[in-house]
């Protein structure tokens, strides 16, 4: 009687501890939607971006645009740099 006991405590156990892990999974499942969700907002923002950037390149006849966003040259000026002079020239 003393096994069948024991047997029963440890299927209870057993089942006890994989309703703990399904719920941890449905957790993480919910997280990781939540990360995908955000992940997929930032591309479309980092695309959008970068069509725009693009688009601006042709019509200002921009032809040093490369692939990577920068110039071909190692120098490029940063946009904090160049929103910098477009402001001091404002003041101007």
């Amino acid at each position: 009687m003393e096994k069948k006991s024991l047997a029963h405590e440890l299927v209870r156990a057993r089942i006890a501890e994989i309703a703990l892990l399904k719920k941890k999974l449905d957790e993480l499942t919910e997280h990781l939607e939540k990360l995908l969700a955000a992940q997929l907002q930032i591309q479309a923002l980092v695309e959008d971006r970068e069509e725009n950037s693009y688009a601006l390149g042709a019509v200002l006849g921009d032809e040093g645009v490369d692939q990577g966003g920068l110039t071909a040259e190692d120098d490029a000026v940063s946009l904090d740099v160049l929103l910098e002079l477009a402001v001091r020239k404002m003041k101007d």
